[in-house]
């Protein structure tokens, strides 16, 4: 029973994971599964349900001199945060996925960037609210506290590299709290820690072994001269060591730690319990287990050792020893870079996932005019569809599922009390994705039943000028994200719109759906693209209270004679009634009809029992 608990613990509800082909590999009985299930629904930790005493109480606990600052992030700083660390969310009740906040004695305050702006209001209207483009956290905490003022943070979930910055720009005394009971004791209804099961990322989809790839963390340390490297990112981990995992909904990792030798062998902190017994004997070879609670017992003053200042929490770093060195993880690179394997397994999940989604578009031309289909139910249809295919382990994300108004807020995530009812004169917007053995996916299509305005065939084509405008362009092996970003925009901008996302994100091969270090948007891309990464394109247009538009496909860098370009991997109509086809150049349309050909003979030889599907498609994707 307490490895059924602790399995079920690993989930948040709703969840769409299916286990049961990973429960056989541990043997469980059939009553141990039902369980497992019965008490992955009826989780409930408070999240959804804010409560503004929780602010007050928060409050009086601080001394008239202190302020509390509080991150999204948890133990791993950045995307990844278990339910039972999602502090800022219970605190404040903003769900944003980027953002802080800063509790004082008589204010509460919340920062976020500008996609979350609208969100924020609604969500957390009792708290003042900064756009981190015009006032950032740090900023704030500078010219409001001085050496009379005490700032707690807690250790184990603020990074490094953040602490550093208030070490030298902030005049508060800074107290560390390894023990944040100052919030835990308040949280009663907190969800256990993820400790769901770890099983094997068959080669076959990996295309490369663990031996082979911890080869590039002894040419980094050899290079550094380090004894060791502390990877703190999960994904990475995932990489490494062909694992998978369900410690966080929609993203197959476990939430572990683990450090790289020089010699090669690896040491993994991490529940042993929660392995198949295929994957212990496969990993014992190179492979030392440790629970991670004995991190704190951590001890490595006689080595030299490379650690990420982005990714380390305090409390961890605390533990590192003088001479450490602050590095990329060696594992970033390697891992964006798709071997011909992961490339070759990414563009079948995109075939599967475009069966599903042609599948769905059909659905919602039938089905919308009927006046019944709502924001829920659409997301809930095509969730549905992706998972008549076995290999579809989860969504790769929360579906985004906006009509009208809504769909203007393009991290938008539909509730019982936001669900709109669809209608054939208003935009639809459908961002979504799956994840499947072999890949990832990533999608966003825009859509109108009935006739569109002038205006959103205006908007709608200048975004897929912008679109096709990346696909058409080349470049150099190692340009920078910013300088594609601005070709994304610049149909849009000459009219004087433009977007506050930015183009793109990289993408995991079945891990994360946004993986670092690549990234198309303003900001200055220290890395620049390469031969085998995975990118989103996305531009978008959003008009507040109106409509939104987004169009967006993954696609794969490839180099050719000493030329880089973008090769698409989605395939799934673009809808031709939003296109004003007189502001598309021939070669715009060119690229559009070439487009839609290899849709439909991609997708077709799969959609030959299902006839009215087939003969919709035909239509999607006819010559404009």
């Amino acid at each position: 029973m307490k490895r059924i608990k602790a399995f079920a613990a690993a989930f948040a509800p709703p969840s769409q994971i299916n286990l049961h082909e990973v429960y056989e590999q541990f043997e469980l009985e059939k009553s141990d599964i039902d369980e497992i299930e019965k008490m992955r629904q009826n989780l409930n930790d408070d999240l959804g349900n804010f409560d503004e005493n929780r602010i007050s109480e928060l409050q009086r606990r601080l001394e008239d001199n202190q302020f509390l600052y509080v991150t999204k992030s948890g133990s791993w700083p950045g995307e990844y945060v278990p339910r039972a660390q999602e502090y800022l969310w219970w605190i404040t009740g903003f769900s944003g996925s980027a953002g802080s906040c800063i509790i004082a004695k008589n204010l509460a305050v919340l920062f976020s960037d500008s996609r979350y702006i609208i969100q924020a209001q609604k969500e957390a209207p009792h708290m003042q609210f900064f756009d981190t483009a015009q006032k950032t956290p740090l900023q704030w905490l500078c010219e409001n506290t001085n050496e009379n003022h005490e700032l707690l943070i807690n250790g184990w979930t603020t990074d490094i590299a953040f602490y550093h910055q208030l070490e030298k720009e902030c005049s508060a005394q800074l107290t560390t709290l390894d023990d944040f009971s100052i919030v835990d004791d308040l949280w009663m209804a907190r969800s256990p820690f993820p400790c769901g099961p770890i099983w094997m990322h068959k080669l076959a989809y990996a295309g490369k072994s663990s031996f082979e790839k911890i080869i590039y963390y002894q040419e980094a340390l050899a290079k550094q001269t380090l004894d060791a490297y502390i990877i703190t990112q999960p994904e990475n981990i995932a990489w490494l060591l062909n694992i998978r995992s369900c410690d966080i909904e929609h993203t197959p990792i476990a939430l572990s730690f683990a450090i790289v030798w020089k010699e090669g062998h690896v040491d993994w902190y991490v529940d042993r319990r929660r392995l198949t017994q295929k994957l212990y004997n496969h990993l014992k070879e190179f492979v030392n287990f440790y629970d991670v609670k004995e991190l704190k017992n951590l001890n490595l003053s006689n080595f030299q050792v490379g650690y990420n200042a982005s990714t380390t929490v305090v409390s961890l770093y605390k533990k590192l020893p003088d001479g450490h060195k602050d590095i990329m993880d060696p594992a970033m690179l390697p891992k964006a870079c798709k071997n011909n394997v992961e490339q070759t397994g990414m563009l079948n999940a995109h075939i599967l996932d475009g069966i599903a989604m042609v599948r769905f578009l059909y659905w919602l031309e039938q089905e919308v005019p009927k006046d019944y289909v709502t924001e829920i139910l659409a997301a809930e249809k095509l969730n549905a569809l992706r998972f008549e295919n076995h290999s579809c382990f989860s969504l790769s994300f929360e579906t985004i599922s906006a009509s009208g108004p809504n769909a203007a807020l393009p991290h938008y995530h539909v509730n019982e009390k936001s669900n709109r009812k669809l209608c054939c004169d208003e935009i639809y917007l459908i961002d979504s994705g799956g994840q499947y053995q072999s890949g990832t996916t990533d999608i966003t299509r825009t859509l109108k039943i009935s006739h569109p305005t002038k205006a959103e065939k205006k908007a709608f084509t200048l975004v897929l000028k912008g679109f096709i405008g990346l696909f058409n362009h080349q470049f150099l092996e190692g340009s920078k994200g910013h300088h594609l970003d601005a070709i994304a925009r610049k149909p849009l901008n000459k009219q004087g719109m433009d977007y506050g996302h930015g183009t793109g994100h990289g993408v995991g091969c079945y891990l994360g759906v946004h993986e670092g270090p690549q990234f198309l948007s303003k900001r200055e891309d220290p890395v620049g693209l390469k031969d085998g990464m995975i990118c989103s394109i996305e531009p978008g247009y959003y008009e507040e209270n109106s409509f939104g538009i987004r169009i967006e496909n993954l696609a794969v860098v490839k180099s050719l004679y000493g030329q880089c370009f973008f090769s698409n991997l989605t395939y799934c109509p673009i809808d031709t009634r939003l296109i004003d086809v007189s502001l598309l150049s021939r070669i715009e349309k060119d690229w559009l009809n070439s487009y839609h050909r290899k849709v439909y003979e991609n997708l077709t030889p799969f959609l030959q029992s299902d006839k009215d599907v087939k003969a919709w498609l035909e239509r999607a994707t006819r010559i404009i």
